[in-house]
């Protein structure tokens, strides 16, 4: 179901993200948008208000926290408030509509076109950027497989590798991937 703001009212339970299409809603189970917010569909008890004029393009549910993802910030539900994800030095934001997000032990990891590839680590506020990319590099499609990281789409500073498929080392004991080939 893919579902393009909030406007509209609709719920994703229960659909792998590679069954979904890119900008599809994803992984949140069990949680319905609508009138602004992200409700849980069980009890209908509202969950998050975003502020004013935001648009969510993709949600991300793992474990307890709820991960928004609007055109330009990051925030997590999570003990029935919201946070604002702080992102590391040299990401920036701007008119992001294409978001992908995965996870990978107790990191979440956020990728885009139109920003570097970061993670947040569970419990923290602070996010970092993904060992192995520079700040030019972007891409389009990211999912964990086992232990490790693929990214697919890829942007090499300004040249883009639509087809190019790169499949990160293997992330040991909670940490994220070293490097990639």
């Amino acid at each position: 179901l893919k579902v393009s703001s909030l406007d509209a009212i609709g719920v994703v339970t229960d659909i792998d993200s590679f069954e979904t299409q890119l900008n599809s809603f994803s992984a949140a189970n069990n949680a319905s948008f609508s009138m602004g917010g992200v409700s849980n569909s069980v009890n209908r008890k509202k969950l998050m208000d975003l502020p004013e004029g935001k648009k969510v393009y993709a949600a991300y549910r793992k474990d307890t926290r709820l991960y928004m993802c609007t055109s330009d910030a990051v925030y997590f539900f999570d003990n029935n408030a919201y946070t604002k994800v702080k992102l590391p030095s040299g990401v920036t934001l701007s008119n992001v509509f294409d978001w992908s997000v995965t996870s990978i032990g107790v990191y979440t990891v956020f990728a885009s076109r139109n920003c570097t590839p970061f993670a947040l680590q569970d419990g923290v506020v602070d996010a970092v950027k993904l060992p192995g990319w520079a700040d030019a590099d972007r891409i389009t499609r990211i999912v964990s497989f086992q232990n490790m990281l693929v990214a697919i789409g890829v942007y090499m500073g300004s040249t883009e590798f639509p087809q190019r498929v790169v499949w990160s080392d293997v992330a040991v004991g909670n940490n994220l991937p070293p490097s990639w080939t």
